[in-house]
């Protein structure tokens, strides 16, 4: 497995912020949702744990949201580290662009 962890500021309440990153995965999984199987969620106050299959490769993904930052760590299957740059790039700019628009 290969990590990627990003970390972006925001100016929300962390219900707020928990809000925005929900609601922006339901548009993102919409948009991928013929590569992505088994997809389970599981969410508490401050955090959320996503499980997925992209394109029969396992994914996982912990959020954890504060009053001031959101930080996003996921373990990658080894097939994908030469991508893992332009995940963790597109992933970065996503974050960025839903907090940066709050």
């Amino acid at each position: 497995m290969t990590q990627i962890n990003i970390e972006v500021p925001h100016f929300m309440t962390k219900d707020a912020a928990i809000g925005v990153i929900k609601r922006a995965l339901d548009k993102e999984l919409l948009n991928y949702q013929k590569h992505i199987t088994n997809l389970r969620q599981t969410w508490t106050s401050d955090a959320g744990k996503i499980y997925f299959e992209y394109n029969r490769l396992k994914c996982t993904v912990d959020i954890y949201c504060s009053n001031v930052q959101v930080a996003l760590n996921a373990s990658l299957p080894f097939a994908l580290i030469i991508f893992k740059r332009k995940i963790e790039d597109a992933v970065r700019s996503r974050l960025v662009n839903l907090f940066s628009s709050h």
